[in-house]
Order: C-alpha cells, then structure tokens, then sequence
C-alpha cells in the first residue's frame, strides 16, 4: 500500500514537473529564435534585393514569423482575458467583459476577406493621419479605437487566396 502511494506521488511531481518545464523550454527555443534571427538580420544586410535569397528560406522565415505571432497574440489575448483590468473608474479587479473579450479576439485576427483587408488599411491610412474620402462612422471609430500597431498589422494581410467577402455562418 505505501509503494501505490509513492508511485502516485511520483507521478503528480512528475506532472508537475513537465508543465514547468514546458515553459523553460519555450523560453529557451525563444533565446535561441531570438538570437538567430538578429544574426540573419545582419547577414541579410549584405545581401541586395539583385542578389536576393532563395524562395524556400524566405518561405520559412515568413512561416517562422507567422508562427510566433500566432503564439504571441494567443498570449497576449489569454493574459488580457484572464488578468484583472482598472476601468475608467479606476476600479481594480474588473474584468474584460464577454464582450468585449470577444471584439479583442476579432481584433487579433488577419483580415479573412480582401473586403475586411481594405477597411483595416483605410483604418491604418487615417491613423497615419491620410485623408480617407467617404469614411464613414464606423471607419472613424475603428480609426480611434483600434491599436495602431494592430491596425499596420492587419493592413499587412495578403490578399492572394481571399474571397471578396466573409460568408456569414
């Protein structure tokens, strides 16, 4: 009976113990993209556009890029929906409503239509302070209310492989 014991508690630390490690790997895999990616900067520095790179190792910088952003953004998001934040009443301990959690999630997502790829760039043109004609209330409030880095971000999104429009579900 007391072996079945210590096999259990063994294996609760050895949960325990992947989950933490879990995190110290990420971060180190991160040092390591880090660190490479600032000496391909250099080397890409020497490199003219003439001369250029093949297509697969552009193709997997993109993906690698791609890939953390992903990750970034689902964090990014979690830690927002999870952590408590002041309202304009400086309350602390209030939560992003459901709401708004939800409005934030659509936000960090590409455009999925070339229709909502052009309104984020006319977002990002008018917060660049680019006079939009025909802008209408709900671009001037995307204009004000979206982060201007999200807004770059999403205006960046290809159009190649887009539909037009979204189909409603």
């Amino acid at each position: 009976m007391t072996d079945k014991k210590i096999e259990e508690g063994l294996a609760e630390l050895a949960g325990v113990a992947e989950a933490d490690h879990e995190v110290q790997m990420a971060r180190a895999e991160l040092y390591k993209i880090a660190k490479y990616a600032i000496k391909l900067h250099e080397m890409l520095k020497n490199v003219s556009e003439a001369e250029g790179i093949e297509a697969w190792q552009q193709s997997k910088i993109t993906k690698a890029a791609d890939y953390i952003g992903s990750v970034f953004h689902a964090l990014e998001y979690d830690q927002k929906v999870m952590t408590p934040i002041a309202s304009e009443s400086k309350k602390v301990g209030v939560k992003m409503s459901e709401s708004d959690a939800a409005e934030y999630k659509e936000l960090l997502e590409k455009a999925k239509s070339k229709a909502q790829q052009r309104f984020r760039g006319r977002v990002h043109a008018m917060q660049k302070g680019e006079i939009v004609l025909g802008a209408s209330k709900e671009l001037k409030k995307a204009a004000k209310d979206m982060p201007k880095k999200a807004a770059k971000d999403y205006a960046a999104t290809k159009h190649k492989g887009k539909p037009e429009h979204v189909k409603s579900k």
